[in-house]
């Protein structure tokens, strides 16, 4: 495999580069499976890889959130919703290719349907709002 790639960021280490496309692995681990791995045999790992900058953010703690989630208690008073789609391959018999999620607040009672357009939504809410 050929490292003559174009980087991104400008000037980055042969190591740094290898802990990014093999998903940000320590430098312990790297050491490991460059005994391993033919092509790695010959890349240095080196401090730089304790420098990148998406570890470090994805070890930033934060404080607690101070916002207090209110709920309702009352069942069907608040209905989140969600859309996914456009599923490809249709997965679904007869090419349906969306899904939408309903979560009752109060309960957490939720169903998913499944459609073929996007329009259908409004007719798969009242579908649950019959069946809750």
């Amino acid at each position: 495999m050929k490292l003559d790639h174009i980087r991104e960021g400008g000037n980055v280490s042969d190591g740094l580069l290898w802990h990014q496309r093999l998903g940000h692995p320590s430098l312990g681990y790297l050491n490991i499976l460059k005994q391993n791995v033919l092509e790695l045999q010959k890349v240095k790992f080196e401090d730089d890889i304790k420098n990148c900058e998406a570890c470090i953010q994805a070890k930033m703690h934060r404080l607690p959130s101070t916002s207090v989630r209110h709920c309702t208690s009352i069942p069907c008073h608040i209905v989140h919703s969600d859309l996914l789609g456009k599923i490809s391959p249709k997965s679904y018999r007869n090419g349906k290719c969306y899904v939408v999620t309903f979560i009752d607040d109060a309960t957490r009672f939720a169903l998913a349907y499944t459609m073929k357009r996007k329009c259908e939504v409004g007719i798969c809410f009242e579908k649950y709002l019959i069946e809750i």
